[in-house]
């Protein structure tokens, strides 16, 4: 079984700027002195809530996108998808962070973190046809095919659906 390093490079993005967004609010709390909620301060709800949908998202889109690394998708594609997540999270992060908010920023933010889900739900649904694959019985009174070979893929696919 390869390794994924595609998605892997882009979680170690991710992971960083997930790291600044909590630095962020941090500095936030300490410098308006609220340890719980956002006190009422519009600029730490903000920042709280741009926290809170980061982590609501990336990592659902970055465990589909392993998932189709891990089926062997093109490189390119998974490239591609990843940065479309990157640019999406980086305009939703700049449209929120303004005390009027950048309508277009934020729609264009949303719309660039769809094309990673719904491909990774695309082929989470193939996984769940892969997951049953090797139950029913074939004509030689065990599961898959005859040499083995189907048990041994839907062995390595159960290994990562839950």
């Amino acid at each position: 079984m390869n390794v994924p390093f595609v998605v892997p490079f882009y979680g170690a993005i991710f992971a960083l700027l997930y790291i600044g967004l909590t630095i962020r609010v941090i500095a936030l709390r300490n410098a308006k002195r609220v340890s719980l909620g956002s006190g009422g301060d519009p600029v730490l709800e903000r920042a709280i809530r741009i926290h809170a949908n980061f982590i609501e998202y990336v990592p659902l889109a970055l465990i589909l996108l392993t998932a189709m690394e891990m089926q062997h998708r093109s490189l390119y594609v998974l490239h591609i998808l990843c940065l479309l997540l990157l640019v999406g999270r980086i305009c939703h992060f700049l449209a929120l962070s303004r005390e009027q908010r950048a309508f277009l920023e934020l729609q264009i933010g949303d719309v660039l973190n769809e094309p990673a889900k719904l491909l990774g739900s695309e082929t989470g649904e193939q996984l769940k046809v892969w997951k049953n694959l090797g139950k029913r019985r074939s004509h030689t009174g065990r599961g898959g095919h005859c040499c083995g070979h189907r048990r041994s893929v839907r062995t390595a696919l159960l290994s990562i659906v839950p």
